[in-house]
């Protein structure tokens, strides 16, 4: 039994679960390819000219949620945009006549939304994801995977796309026993280089449904 002695371990805590979805397995002792995805990042952007746009989203099972995007150039951030959801609104239905006819007009909520293009501005408004490059994201994946706790279940897992080949999509862990709006990490949605089309705005579902914390809940938990 570990009494916190450099060297002993602990044998009555469970160790972290690590989950790579390109292995599809879950195992106990199967390390994180955090490195060799970081290595890879760097050459991509380098080969792009660290010039790309990438977008995050957050959805709680509440069925509140908010679409971030970022896009880079020259390894700054020189947009940030954001479009909040709430899949639980209420819809509104107005009665109306239209050419001598009875129609039901149904009303969707609009919800709050920015977009930030000047440097003065990116970063102003507290709603959304911060802006961040993807090397600061890494960095973020790291002090996450270095937080996590024995026990806890931790997540890395790269984009599926042959051009994002072992690049981060997914990173950090989920604390154990914790159910809901858990995941302490890093979630993109999607990640594009600056000669693709991309939206600037995505308020669809998110490929991804982790639970994360809301806009801001700590320097290490974006």
């Amino acid at each position: 039994i570990g009494d916190g002695t450099p060297g002993c371990v602990d044998l009555s805590i469970p160790p972290p679960i690590y989950y790579n979805e390109l292995e599809t397995t879950t195992t106990t002792s199967e390390p994180i390819p955090f490195d060799s995805s970081l290595d890879d990042w760097n050459s991509l952007k380098i080969e792009n000219n660290n010039c790309y746009t990438y977008v995050r989203s957050f959805s709680s099972w509440t069925g509140f949620g908010y679409t971030t995007t970022i896009k880079v150039e020259d390894g700054i951030v020189v947009r940030r945009s954001y479009q909040e959801s709430d899949s639980n609104a209420p819809v509104s239905i107005t009665r109306s006549i239209v050419d001598g006819e009875e129609v039901f007009i149904e009303e969707t909520p609009t919800f709050p939304s920015y977009d930030e293009t000047t440097p003065d501005e990116i970063g102003t408004n507290s709603e959304g994801y911060p802006a961040l490059t993807m090397d600061e994201l890494y960095d973020r994946c790291d002090a996450a995977l270095n937080e996590a706790n024995p026990g806890d279940t931790v997540i890395f897992n790269t984009f599926e796309d042959p051009n994002m080949d072992n690049i981060m999509k997914t990173c950090g862990y989920v604390p154990n026993m914790c159910m809901d709006d858990c995941f302490q990490g890093v979630s993109i949605d999607s990640l594009e280089f600056c000669d693709e089309d991309v939206p600037i705005i995505d308020v669809g579902e998110p490929e991804y449904q982790l639970p994360e914390p809301p806009a801001y809940p700590g320097p290490d938990s974006e």
